[in-house]
């Protein structure tokens, strides 16, 4: 069974519909790869071109914001709630940076509907955030069992006598 990863092409969409068209393509092989174990053979379909495919779009989706992205992103939070000194946004920068843009947005998100404090937020709410995010996590998770996939591609089968 062959998996088509077409509608997962991303090149020009929207951030939103970018991490939609992924997430679908990532269910659809998850699903393929689901309960497997290294210890087992190959799923059916599963080859090194799927492999590459898949492993590419997860790159392309788990791209570090980086510190010019993360700022923009944080105007947003800031404009809602006090900004802190420019020591402790810098402090926040370094932290978030590393997420990809569309998990901070959501994180970001997710603090200006729960935040109820009179203070700044710290990082850690958003962090927090960003560990309950269940598409993030399915990425990570995908992005694991692809590497463990892609081991086992490698590795020389083993027939027994």
């Amino acid at each position: 069974m062959a998996i088509d990863l077409t509608s997962a092409s991303s090149g020009n969409l929207p951030a939103k519909q970018q991490h939609q068209s992924l997430s679908a393509a990532a269910r659809l092989v998850r699903q393929q790869i689901a309960g497997w174990k290294f210890t087992d053979a190959l799923p059916a379909g599963i080859n090194e071109s799927i492999v590459s495919v898949v492993e590419a779009k997860l790159r392309e989706a788990m791209v570090p914001a980086g510190t010019k992205a993360a700022a923009v992103l944080l105007d947003r939070l800031f404009t809602v709630l006090r900004m802190p000194s420019s020591d402790v946004l810098t402090t926040w920068l370094d932290l978030i940076n590393g997420y990809p843009p569309g998990v901070l947005r959501r994180a970001i998100d997710g603090v200006l509907r729960r935040y109820k404090w009179n203070s700044v937020p710290r990082p850690a709410d958003i962090v927090e955030q960003i560990v309950e995010d269940r598409d993030y996590n399915e990425l990570i998770a995908l992005h694991n069992k692809i590497r463990t996939l892609r081991l086992k591609l490698r590795r020389p089968s083993r027939v027994a006598a």
